[in-house]
Order: C-alpha cells, then structure tokens, then sequence
C-alpha cells in the first residue's frame, strides 16, 4: 500500500514550551503478508515549527525582529497491527522507531551586499539586497520512537481514508515531543 497525509502537529513537554503548533506531511508504504494481522511501514513526514515569540523576546534587541523556526524530517519503520474486522471501517495501531532530523534557525531582517543580475536585459550591477539573514543555526540527527492509533473508512475496492494520532518522542537532550492528527489517504 502507498499513503499520503496531511495533519496538525501539537508539541509536548518541553517542546511545547519553545515551538508553536504546525502541519504535519506525511507519505510511505505498507506491506502486509498474506492473511497476517502485522504489517511493516516506512514513513517519511515533515514539519516546519516558528518559535514561540515569547522565546525570542529576551534574546532580540529593541529594534530587531528576530524570527525563528525548527524543522523536523523523520524516517521510521513501523509495525502496524490492524485485525480487519469490517469491510467498510477498521482501526489498528502502529509503533516503530526512527532517525529524526532537527534543524533550527534563527534569523533578521537586514540587508547585504552583493551583485544582482537582470535576467532579461543580461545587466548585473553591485548594492544592496533586503532579506533575511541567519543569525544561528543549528542540526542535528537523532533516533526515536513512535506509537500510534488509527481508525480507517474504505472508500473503493483497495483504498481507504485513515484517521490517526501518533506519538513520536525524539531522543535530544531535553526529549522533543509531538503529537501530530493526521488524515490521509492510502491505495
């Protein structure tokens, strides 16, 4: 099977403390042996998180508008048990672990210099350029694990729509939690 979803991240713990809520991207296959309960899932999602602005208020100068942001890849292997008790709607659990991908930026308006070119009239000059600049940042890499639960509806002979909410702590030195609602669509 292929899926795709879409959901509402919420941060937990600590987490919540530092980023605001987001969305949630998800896709992966799922393979199930014939006749078993157990299936496997690789999943690939991503989510985009600002700083809570109270976070960033000690650290900005009265005149900056400093802005933050932390981006979450993960990659996990899941078993999901599912009984398909019913034809047209089922539920099933889901837990796994995973590599997961922190990033975080820190950034200000202002300007730089450098030398832009006109596409069409060939034309480049130097000056100034207003944007976004990067005052820090920081990644990281690290293992995780995930639990969840789901409800599924099937909408024609080998589709379905799936509702879910998942657990997924990541192991940083203070644990990042999220708990992404997710609908999505599998084929």
């Amino acid at each position: 099977y292929g899926q795709l979803g879409l959901g509402y991240a919420l941060p937990q713990g600590d987490a919540g403390d530092v980023i605001e809520d987001d969305l949630w991207w998800t896709g992966g296959v799922s393979f199930y042996p014939e006749q078993w309960p157990v299936g496997i899932m690789l999943e690939l999602a991503y989510s985009n998180y600002d700083i809570r602005s109270d976070v960033l208020e000690p650290i900005q100068p009265p005149e900056a508008r400093i802005a933050g942001d932390v981006t979450v890849w993960s990659l996990t292997a899941n078993a999901v048990w599912s009984p398909r008790l019913g034809d047209s709607a089922g539920f099933y659990a889901v837990g796994g672990v995973g590599a997961y991908r922190l990033e975080a930026t820190l950034s200000a308006p202002g300007t730089s210099s450098g030398i832009a070119c006109d596409p069409w009239l060939w034309w480049c000059s130097p000056g100034m350029v207003p944007g976004d600049l990067v005052a820090a940042d920081a990644s990281t890499t690290e293992l995780g694990i995930n639990l969840g639960v789901g409800v599924t509806f099937e909408v024609g002979l080998s589709s379905e729509l799936y509702l879910e909410l998942r657990y997924h702590r990541i192991d940083t030195p203070e644990a990042t939690e999220l708990l992404p609602f997710i609908i999505g669509y599998r084929w």
